[in-house]
């Protein structure tokens, strides 16, 4: 009986390119799929924070805990927040900057101790946001119950890679 040895010894040249190939695009969809997610994954967290912003602005001025300053504060008919307008230019206000020029303090945020790990993050994250408060009355007329009832709008802006972004909440007050 004779050995008869097969002329095939290991993969082509052509099964090699396209198992290359394969593993490349697997690769390349893996990575832009991780991206992807980190991308959306800051966006969230973004989100989150400027939502948390407001609802803590909303909750201030509801509890009677905040004055409005004249300077800070838009009060009368509705006008959108033009957010062509650059950073820092009224009616957009810098939501927390150190010093005595400050529009919040940190334990209006629920921060108690400013040295905390917490409190450290609000301060190097608050300054890329800006808030834009109106309050509005839902009617003009004095004989109305609506008279005493006020809208409130709080949008926070912030700029990301591709443009300006904001996050707006809403509230009514008596």
């Amino acid at each position: 009986m004779s050995h008869r040895r097969s002329k095939r010894q290991g993969f082509s040249i052509l099964e090699i390119l396209i198992a290359i190939a394969v593993i490349t695009v697997a690769i390349f969809g893996t990575i832009a799929a991780i991206a992807f997610g980190l991308r959306a994954s800051d966006l969230g967290r973004t989100n989150t924070f400027a939502i948390g912003v407001n609802r803590k602005v909303i909750e201030l001025i509801l509890g009677g805990n905040y004055q409005l300053p004249n300077t800070y504060f838009q009060v009368g008919a509705l006008v959108a927040a033009d957010m062509s307008v650059p950073y820092g230019t009224a009616p957009w206000r810098p939501l927390y900057v150190t010093g005595d020029n400050f529009w919040f303090r940190l334990t209006d945020f629920g921060y108690s101790n400013p040295a905390s790990g917490d409190a450290t993050k609000f301060v190097t994250e608050a300054p890329s946001y800006e808030l834009h408060v109106f309050i509005e009355p839902v009617s003009t007329t004095t004989s109305s119950f609506d008279s005493r009832l006020k809208h409130i709008i709080a949008t926070t802006r912030w700029r990301d890679k591709t443009g300006w972004k904001n996050i707006q909440t809403e509230a009514f007050s008596n």
